[in-house]
């Protein structure tokens, strides 16, 4: 009787059945590593400005000099606000800019808000209504608005990652956005990032250019309720996830809001990737596991201009 072949990616498939109906928006560390999943926070690296100590490091974070040459115009900034950074408005906030007149002994207290008011509050504390804020103000940075200026320059990014490049590069980056709102003692991954993890890992493994190799490197954005965002490498070989991520970043203050260093990220360059060695097996060229990112060297993204 013939040997039963193993079926490729079954860790995956059997991972997302067990995950797929999991309710609490955190899941415990020791859920995790029972599940075959490696989950721990990563610190900025303090001899690289805006360069998380991911290890392996599989992507390149873009370096400052693009937004030093294109800046977003200053009345590019006044005038759109979706490039706007705000905090979120409080009950007394809602009062204060209120039309109703509210009296001095009514407390700021959601139960005494008029009905107006009421949706009003609901609306701007929505937590994936933050999400979807948080993530425009990055996105919306990625093309340069022209304010129906035709002949005002701008300039967007182009082809950041391309099927014939060679080394073959497995990398992908996406954007992920939760209805979950963190706390002070919960703010590990979710379990809506994890789905979005494993459901692209599971496309991606089974999209033709990339069904033999080993591993499939995943940079996540990912952004929350009460405007957090973090960071996430994700990879898998096949055995077991490891998920690296940043800590919670608040983007409620322009000050201190981290939008070039998300921006940065976004535009990462693939580090390492596969080659098709004389046998026709697929190889890992560029050892990321020891990758010292200051040797890296890498190219811009291609800028189309207008």
């Amino acid at each position: 009787m013939a040997e039963a072949q193993p079926q490729p990616h079954k860790f995956l498939r059997s991972l997302f059945r067990c995950i797929e109906y999991f309710e609490p928006d955190f899941p415990s560390p020791e859920y995790l590593y029972a599940l075959g999943i490696q989950a721990f926070e990563v610190l900025l690296d303090p001899d690289k400005c805006g360069t998380f100590q991911f290890s392996p490091s599989f992507f390149q974070p873009h370096p400052d000099r693009l937004l030093q040459l294109y800046p977003p115009r200053p009345d590019v900034q006044e005038q759109e606000e979706f490039l706007r950074l705000s905090p979120i408005p409080s009950v007394q906030d809602i009062m204060n800019d209120s039309d109703i007149d509210y009296s001095p002994e009514v407390a700021p207290t959601f139960a005494n808000l008029h009905r107006y008011d009421i949706n009003r509050y609901e609306m701007v504390n929505d937590a994936l209504a933050q999400a979807r804020q948080t993530e425009k103000i990055i996105d919306c940075h990625m093309t340069i608005p022209s304010l129906n200026d035709p002949l005002r320059k701008w300039w967007r990014v182009m082809n950041q990652y391309r099927y014939i490049d060679r080394p073959r590069k497995p990398h992908l980056v996406m954007t992920c956005i939760s209805n979950v709102r963190p706390t002070n003692t919960n703010r590990g991954i979710t379990i809506h990032e994890l789905k979005a993890i494993v459901s692209t890992f599971i496309r991606r493994v089974n999209h033709r250019p990339f069904i033999e190799c080993q591993f499939h490197p995943v940079l996540v954005s990912s952004f929350m309720g009460e405007k957090l965002g973090r960071i996430i490498q994700a990879s898998d070989d096949g055995q077991e996830i490891v998920l690296q991520y940043s800590q919670l970043w608040s983007f409620t203050d322009e000050e201190t809001a981290p939008v070039k260093m998300f921006l940065r990220y976004r535009l990462s360059e693939a580090v390492g990737g596969y080659v098709c060695s004389r046998d026709g097996q697929q190889h890992w060229h560029g050892d990321a596991r020891s990758l010292d990112c200051g040797r890296v060297r890498f190219k811009l993204p291609s800028l189309s201009f207008r």
